[in-house]
C-alpha cells in the first residue's frame, strides 16, 4: 500500500488581495489619527482606541498621512 501526501496550497490560506492591510475599518483608523492629531501622542491614541502603537505608527508613516492629520486638526 502506498501513501500519497498532498501539498497544501498556501495561496488559498491567504486573505484575498482586496482585504490585505484592512484589519481595521476606516472609522477606527480616523479615530486613532484624530486622537493623535489632538494629543501628538501615539501612546494616548493607542490607549484610547485599544490599537497597538505599531499599527498607529504604520498609519502615520503612510503616504498622505500628513494631509489627513492636517484635515483632522
Amino acid at each position: 500500500m502506498t501513501m500519497t501526501t498532498s501539498a497544501v496550497d498556501h495561496r488559498k490560506l491567504k486573505r484575498p488581495d482586496a482585504q490585505k492591510g484592512m484589519k481595521h475599518d476606516y472609522r477606527t483608523k480616523m479615530l486613532a489619527l484624530a486622537i493623535y492629531a489632538e494629543t501628538l501622542s501615539v501612546s494616548a491614541a493607542s490607549h484610547r482606541t485599544g490599537l497597538p502603537t505599531s499599527t498607529i505608527n504604520s498609519w502615520l508613516n503612510e503616504e498622505g498621512a500628513d494631509a489627513a492629520l492636517n484635515d483632522l486638526r
